[in-house]
């Protein structure tokens, strides 16, 4: 199984950690979409404010509850724990937005959670290149889960930024097949 510590579940005031993806969805998430049927009205709406949906976002801070519904009546589900994570957002109800995980887990989350930059998740181990070749010199190896900043593309190229955990950032370009997220 996949193991990264993006997430934690919220239970009603103790939060237990997660890292393994592919977890079943509980029971509340569930039933609450099987009694909503996922057509309730103005949930479905394609116009997250000005902007078209389907569209990447991402995930503005290092902590943020994923909601089972669009409110702070609904319990959280997650804690999304991955700053710069990106999201699909799918679908808008006033001040919320349905989002996509990369694992295709679905919740809640505020938009003011949410930010328009441009990042993206790999999905593999992956190797930056100083230019758009693989003969190009090799400016680091990035770990699978590792969310990069995306600043421009050139066919199936994209220029990223990485910061590593002591703070040192890598500029360099990456091919967009293991990447997840805002890339074009």
């Amino acid at each position: 199984m996949v193991q990264y510590p993006l997430r934690s579940r919220y239970t009603g005031g103790v939060t237990l950690s997660v890292v393994v993806i592919g977890m079943v969805r509980s029971a509340r998430f569930v039933l609450f979409f099987a009694f909503c049927g996922g057509n309730v009205a103005g949930w479905g709406s394609k116009t997250g404010g000005a902007r078209a949906l389907p569209r990447f976002a991402c995930v503005k801070s290092s902590k943020a509850n994923l909601h089972v519904g669009p409110g702070l009546q609904y319990p959280v589900d997650w804690i999304l724990t991955l700053k710069r994570m990106p999201v699909l957002v799918i679908s808008a109800y006033g001040q919320w937005r349905r989002v996509k995980l990369c694992d295709d887990t679905i919740g809640w989350l505020h938009k003011s959670v949410l930010s328009s930059k441009k990042t993206a998740m790999l999905r593999r181990d992956a190797v930056m290149f100083t230019a758009t070749s693989e003969k190009s010199k090799k400016v680091a190896n990035v770990g699978k889960h590792v969310v990069v900043v995306v600043s421009k593309n050139k066919g199936d190229w994209v220029k990223v930024l990485v910061t590593a955990e002591d703070g040192e950032s890598f500029s360099g370009w990456l091919r967009s097949p293991p990447l997840w997220g805002a890339t074009h």
